[in-house]
């Protein structure tokens, strides 16, 4: 699992989780977007919002399909993230 943030348009190589948790992670991050957990064959499309301290942060979810497996987006939005 590749994890990268585009951060003032410079696109930065992330630490991943450990290989026996990265399952359990996408798995969290479709259940929380409101996904079918269940299917890897078609392209999903979810969001869901979160808080962070005083800030409102709206993320939505992008999966692909791939030939290794599954490719993750999210894409961050609310005041503080422009």
């Amino acid at each position: 699992m590749n994890i990268r943030m585009r951060i003032d348009g410079m696109l930065t190589d992330m630490v991943p989780p450990a290989r026996k948790m990265q399952a359990a992670v996408i798995a969290r991050i479709k259940i929380i977007s409101e996904l079918d957990i269940a299917e890897r064959r078609l392209p999903q499309d979810g969001r869901f919002k979160m808080k962070a301290g005083d800030r409102d942060i709206d993320v939505r979810v992008s999966v692909l399909p791939t030939i290794y497996g599954e490719k993750n987006r999210h894409a961050y939005s609310g005041q503080e993230c422009r």
